[in-house]
């Protein structure tokens, strides 16, 4: 494995957001808010291999019009995996997964929807790995509004980032707070690479930098 390249090799691409099963609402288009919306993060809960409370932060940015995601502990190797008894051990294929529930607090007569979403990884891959990131938003837990995937084939020793600009938005119920459900999930494949290789993908904000989720705010 190889450390981040000095001259980040950031491979960017812009595509709209492929929506499931979602459409935005119908009717008149809330009138956008002036100023910095008063907004705070009023509980939020971890679940899976990727993120942990101790590990994985979630702050507010860009006047309250940004959602940041830091990790300090989300890697996933496939390949010849270094053991803790200091061995090495085969690993054709690895998973690694996250979930943050947000819920925000508000004003009343506000709603939101996501503009753009950017994914970073860290991606450190023998020839023939193969990479899948998926990364998903929602309201709640039974609404998918939007999947950004991305595919990245070794070799390569890069850092890649991936921004997802939204064409189609929908909008958070109107005077109702709403939980949102941010879920990332990445799987390195190294059955395809040389057995003396290895392969691994990190999300580690000291590497790559936050994971950034931007809204916009309309009064409603």
């Amino acid at each position: 494995m190889t450390n981040p390249p000095t001259r980040l090799g950031a491979t960017i691409t812009v595509l709209g957001l492929a929506l499931v099963g979602v459409t935005a609402p119908a009717g008149a288009v809330p009138a956008p808010f002036p100023g910095d919306p008063d907004v705070k993060i009023e509980s939020m809960w971890f679940k899976g291999t990727g993120c942990h409370r101790d590990d994985t932060s979630v702050a507010l940015s860009n006047g309250n019009r940004a959602i940041d995601v830091r990790h300090s502990r989300y890697t996933v190797n496939a390949g010849l995996v270094p053991q803790a008894d200091g061995t090495s051990k085969w690993v054709g294929a690895e998973s690694g997964h996250c979930q943050i529930n947000l819920k925000l607090s508000y004003p009343p007569g506000l709603t939101f929807a996501l503009t753009s979403a950017t994914a970073r990884r860290f991606a450190d891959l023998a020839g023939g790995a193969k990479v899948k990131q998926i990364t998903t938003y929602s309201f709640g837990e039974s609404i998918e509004t939007g999947r950004l995937v991305s595919d990245l084939t070794g070799p390569m020793a890069e850092v890649h980032s991936q921004i997802e600009q939204i064409r189609t938005r929908y909008w958070s119920e109107c005077g109702k707070t709403s939980s949102i459900l941010l879920s990332t999930n990445v799987r390195v494949d190294a059955r395809e690479s040389a057995r003396d290789t290895s392969s691994r993908v990190s999300l580690d904000a000291r590497l790559v930098g936050d994971q950034q989720y931007r809204f916009q705010w309309r009064t409603c």
